[in-house]
């Protein structure tokens, strides 16, 4: 489904197209994704890590790295894991 379908109304019936819809897919089948805002929060430690040598940004660099980041991230109230 790309966006443009969206756009000219060529969806086909009964496909979801909600926002929702592909995370909440990928959380049931035990996919581990990064949301938007897990994006953010990568981003915010990158900074702190770079502002802490004199640099912009201090990247993570491996997919590895960036999970293990993520997964040491005290979730928030109301917010699953993979959120």
């Amino acid at each position: 489904l790309m966006l443009e379908d969206l756009r000219s109304g060529g969806v086909p019936d009964g496909v979801q197209t909600e926002p929702e819809v592909a995370p909440a897919l990928l959380d049931r089948k035990g996919v581990r994704f990064v949301s938007f805002t897990d994006w953010q929060y990568l981003d915010r430690i990158e900074v702190e890590a770079g502002r802490e040598r004199g640099k912009p940004r201090e990247k993570l660099t491996t997919v590895a790295e960036m999970l293990a980041a993520l997964n040491a991230r005290p979730t928030q109230p109301g917010e699953s894991p993979s959120a």
